[in-house]
């Protein structure tokens, strides 16, 4: 399934909401959608996917549908793709100036530890959003 989540919310907040979530359920799709601007913890964030607002409700449906692409994905595929939606949020947000940024810089680490071969990135980079 997929849960949309904002870091907003009344009485939890949305990364708290996520890790619940992550710890009972790591196959669950979960899509942050809010205001708050993303920070050099983006990595650290239990988000598939995180598209900051005001967000089209065209973009909203294209990141859904990108999402359910990964359901029969391995971990470690899964995990690829969701800190490279991480950076490319940070891109969206802050422009290149987001590569100078801690949180980008984690997410590059992140994904170096994964050990992905090229030929796969490029595979898995058709389902991101662009």
């Amino acid at each position: 399934g997929l849960v949309i989540v904002d870091r907003r919310l009344e009485g939890m907040s949305g990364d708290e909401v996520a890790r619940r979530i992550r710890s009972q359920n790591d196959q669950e799709l979960i899509l942050c959608v809010s205001g708050v601007e993303p920070d050099d913890d983006i990595v650290e964030l239990g988000f598939d996917d995180y598209i900051h607002k005001p967000v089209e409700d065209k973009e909203l449906t294209n990141r859904i549908g990108l999402l359910f692409n990964r359901v029969d994905l391995d971990s470690t595929a899964r995990e690829y793709l969701s800190v490279r939606s991480k950076q490319l949020t940070l891109t969206d947000v802050y422009g290149n100036a987001a590569r100078k940024m801690e949180g980008y810089k984690n997410c590059t680490s992140r994904i170096e530890e994964l050990d992905i071969p090229p030929r796969r990135k490029e595979t898995l980079e058709s389902l991101l959003p662009h």
